[in-house]
């Protein structure tokens, strides 16, 4: 069975880009997020949090949004021009039971 993606995004190897994550849709009435992990997979060779030079996370943090719930924004930094990762998302609920929410984008990393 494939993958589904929340969503595919592009950038270049230099770049650290913000990617924020609110699994609001899948959450309880009222919960919010308390923490969040991040893995990143070279989807080229199928490794793991691959490191420097691979896409890496270069943080992350739970924030207030606007409208008062809880969002994750993951740093995303490097990458190797051409290969594309799988960033798996991990947000844990604040309220109980501990609920854990999961979901998996696609970033592309293209030299211009």
């Amino acid at each position: 069975m494939a993958i589904k993606y929340l969503g595919t995004f592009r950038k270049q190897p230099a770049e650290v880009l913000p990617y924020d994550y609110i699994p609001s849709d899948d959450m309880e009435d009222g919960d919010t997020i308390a923490s969040v992990a991040v893995d990143v997979t070279d989807l080229n060779t199928n490794t793991l949090n691959p490191g420097s030079p691979g896409l890496n996370v270069a943080s992350t943090a739970v924030v207030n949004t606007v409208g008062g719930d809880k969002k994750a924004v993951i740093n995303l930094r490097e990458g190797v021009d051409g290969r594309k990762y799988k960033v798996t998302v991990r947000a844990t609920a604040a309220g109980g039971p501990p609920y854990v929410y999961e979901d998996d984008f696609l970033v592309e990393v293209r030299a211009k």
